[in-house]
């Protein structure tokens, strides 16, 4: 059976992977097939850019120049690896040669092949020829297209620099990984052999101006979002004033100044602020399930409050303290104070008192509280 020859290189000026460019004559390129010897030195076929040339999946087992370019002939190819490159999973091949000067060099003085590397995404630098790759290791010439190389490289630059300044979300959307793979892919398709370095100079002009106004717009914004942040804080100021103002004023209404006494009033208005932010309150389930703001049902609580502070002449002077110490009768105030609500006042002092007597300091607030709902 005959074994289908690898295309690896041709004659013709190439840019290496490290962006220099060589040219090689078409007498170089056959003196590598003529020089090249499976005894000193037997090229493998790897994967990518191995530097120390494994793993090996077969070998070159011996080159000939014709139709104008190099070509290697496979050998104890391992059945994986073969069954991935004919399934088309390695697209494109490319060669890495010792140059005649390098101390490895196994035939000093000339071009010799150092490996046969198989690529996926990446295009090789040779073009017009069938799957093939080179490694990295000083001074020797490995080929890929630095054009399509470089621009990756620039775009993904940028999107390190969008992440660091906004977050990968924000760069994801201006450069997607997608994007990123599709101009790795792009660089498969076929392309002239010399890379047009005008259009780099151009794309890497166009991408500084968009990092530069990345650069200003992030600081615009990063001034823009301290200024929201000061302008909250004086809103959220400027509404709890007005929450506030408006407690104030519930509490000097004429209904609640008889309910509420001065030294009450500050609690008061301060509870009624920190009610005014709460959550509603749900009552019920299901269909009969409603819900109150806290505030309003705290409003609702002061309303019921019986009077701790009577105005005009509703006292006489005749007035004596009856009962317990303390406790205050209808006729301390001229029959003119309701009843059951004076009998709230008396028990929540009552209750003050026995709290106070276990070591419980208890406001009146919490007292009356307490006697309303038992």
């Amino acid at each position: 059976m005959t074994v289908k020859l690898i295309e690896i290189f041709k004659p013709g000026t190439h840019t290496t992977m490290d962006g220099r460019k060589v040219s090689f004559s078409e007498g170089e390129v056959s003196a590598i097939a003529m020089g090249y010897d499976p005894k000193l030195h037997k090229a493998p076929l790897v994967v990518g850019h191995p530097k120390s040339d494994d793993p090996a999946y077969g070998w070159a087992g011996k080159l000939e120049f014709s139709d104008g370019v190099l070509k290697a002939t496979p050998e104890q190819v391992a059945v994986e690896f073969s069954e991935l490159v004919n399934a088309g999973r390695f697209p494109k091949v490319s060669a890495s040669l010792y140059p005649p000067d390098h101390p490895h060099n196994p035939k000093p003085g000339q071009y010799y092949l150092k490996h046969v590397g198989f690529l996926g995404a990446m295009a090789p630098a040779v073009k017009g020829l069938q799957p093939a790759n080179f490694a990295e290791e000083e001074g020797i010439l490995n080929f890929g297209d630095y054009e399509d190389i470089l621009v990756v490289r620039i775009f993904r630059n940028l999107k390190n620099l969008l992440i660091e300044k906004f977050g990968r979300d924000e760069a994801d959307r201006v450069i997607d990984e997608y994007t990123l793979d599709t101009l790795s892919q792009d660089a498969d398709e076929d392309q002239p052999e010399e890379a047009d370095m005008t259009k780099v100079e151009e794309l890497q002009g166009q991408v500084a101006a968009f990092a530069e106004q990345v650069t200003t717009q992030g600081a615009t914004i990063a001034t823009l979002t301290s200024r929201l942040t000061q302008a909250t804080a004086e809103l959220t100021g400027l509404k709890s004033a007005g929450i506030r103002a408006e407690c104030e004023a519930f509490c000097e209404g004429e209904s609640m100044k008889t309910r509420i006494s001065p030294a009450m009033k500050s609690a008061v208005v301060n509870r009624m602020v920190e009610l005014a932010v709460c959550a509603p309150v749900e009552f019920g389930e299901g269909e009969a399930k409603t819900t109150r703001p806290p505030l309003e049902l705290y409003r609702e609580e002061l309303a019921n409050l019986p009077e701790v502070v009577s105005f005009g002449e509703t006292a006489t002077h005749n007035r004596s303290r009856s009962g317990s110490e303390g406790r205050e009768s209808a006729a301390d105030y001229g029959g003119k104070v309701d009843e059951s609500r004076l009998a709230q006042h008396n028990a929540a002092l009552e209750y003050q008192e026995q709290e106070q007597a276990a070591g419980r300091a208890v406001s009146y607030q919490s007292a009356i509280t307490f006697v309303m709902k038992r």
